[in-house]
């Protein structure tokens, strides 16, 4: 993995991460352009409680990572970055089904960011496919019209300091 990583790097590419386990510890020491952590993996491997948004933006600025994204199911999402300190959350929980939700959210995040959509717009697409995936059974298994149907019931805000 980390042989990837130095290829990818020497390569000129923005780390855009997403991932748990033995593997999060080594690789925030790369200080990844985007960081995807659910609020569970950022408590059990960096002991950064839930909502606890000070220690969440010191743990950025420690690792000099650029997007720091932190996801929490049905109680929604965290932006921080330099430039601002967004929340997403959708108003309507249809489902507790939520197996590949959080994958749905990063490829949503990353196609957002990659068709040039701001942070506020990226992260709303971001919490539209999380939801959309908890309409069927089954890891990311749905489509643009359950996206559509989801979208417009997620709230994007700044984060008051």
């Amino acid at each position: 993995m980390m042989r990837l990583l130095d290829i990818a790097e020497r390569a000129g590419c923005r780390l855009n991460i997403d991932i748990a386990g033995n593997w999060l510890c080594e690789i925030v020491l790369r200080s990844p352009g985007l960081l995807k952590i659910n609020a569970d993996e950022l408590k059990a491997s960096f002991g950064i409680e839930k909502g606890d948004l000070c220690s969440m933006e010191e743990f950025r600025l420690i690792h000099s990572i650029e997007d720091l994204v932190i996801t929490d199911g049905k109680n929604g999402s965290v932006w921080l970055c330099a430039q601002e300190k967004l929340q997403a959350f959708s108003t309507v929980i249809r489902s507790e089904f939520a197996v590949g939700s959080g994958d749905s959210f990063f490829a949503g995040l990353l196609y957002g960011q990659k068709k040039g959509m701001s942070n506020r717009e990226s992260l709303r697409l971001a919490t539209a496919c999380g939801a959309a995936n908890t309409l069927s059974y089954g890891a990311s298994q749905f489509g643009l019209c359950d996206v559509e149907r989801t979208i417009d019931e997620v709230v994007v805000r700044e984060i008051e300091s």
